[in-house]
């Protein structure tokens, strides 16, 4: 049975949220420790709120803001100008691990192996045995994070499934613009959903106008496409 994460919603899969009640009870004025196991909502049902608001950002982004790493395959074309290119599948891409080929017969028992290849030109691959037994000199490649884009440098097969890389993409860390966003979407449903028990200190100020502003130029600053998938 699945355990929640601590700092997670309160539903399965226990999704990490952008913000924190911490930063919802900051849009109010409140003090950092005022959300609690007691208190109108609790600091559970706040941490709740702010995952499920999150999914509205990323419904919106078409991407969510997270860190991932991912193992991806592509077919080999080796002709024309995408010959031995890669065009992976996730951006921003901040680092390639691994990029390797499938060589059919490759191992000790004649089944294929994936062989690795050596970041950087001839020089670096120069020497370098690879593979299982008996190792085959190193092939190399290139990478455009920039343009989401690995090149092998000499490699030109035409086959299906022949590659495969593996790399991270997304943020190291949320920004901070949408921390701001999560917490303001947040704010916006304790302020409707538990009127009459969550009052915040400083009736003169209109809240409700308030956080439609700033929910409204947040938003503009989000790049909007269909969300094909998240993550």
């Amino acid at each position: 049975m699945s355990s929640q994460t601590p700092g997670s919603s309160l539903v399965p899969p226990y999704a990490l949220p952008y913000s924190t009640p911490i930063d919802v009870s900051r849009k109010f004025g409140l003090t950092d420790d005022y959300f609690s196991s007691n208190s109108f909502p609790t600091f559970g049902q706040v941490q709740d709120i702010i995952v499920r608001k999150d999914s509205l950002i990323n419904q919106w982004a078409g991407h969510d803001f997270l860190l991932h790493q991912t193992t991806e395959y592509y077919d080999a074309i080796g002709v024309g100008r995408m010959g031995g290119v890669m065009l992976l599948r996730n951006t921003p891409v901040i680092s390639v691990e691994r990029v390797e080929y499938r060589q059919e017969g490759a191992d000790p028992n004649q089944r294929a192996a994936w062989i690795p290849g050596v970041a950087g030109g001839s020089s670096e691959a120069a020497g370098v045995l690879v593979g299982p037994t008996p190792q085959v000199n190193a092939e190399y490649y290139f990478v455009y994070p920039e343009q989401a884009k690995v090149r092998w440098g000499r490699l030109f097969f035409s086959f299906a499934q022949k590659y495969r890389v593996t790399y991270s993409y997304g943020f190291p860390s949320v920004p901070d613009w949408v921390r701001d966003l999560s917490a303001w979407l947040a704010g916006q449903e304790c302020l409707t959903v538990f009127a009459g028990k969550f009052v915040p200190p400083d009736p003169a100020r209109d809240y409700k106008s308030e956080f439609e502003i700033e929910i409204q130029r947040l938003f503009n600053m989000v790049t909007h496409r269909p969300l094909v998938a998240v993550g």
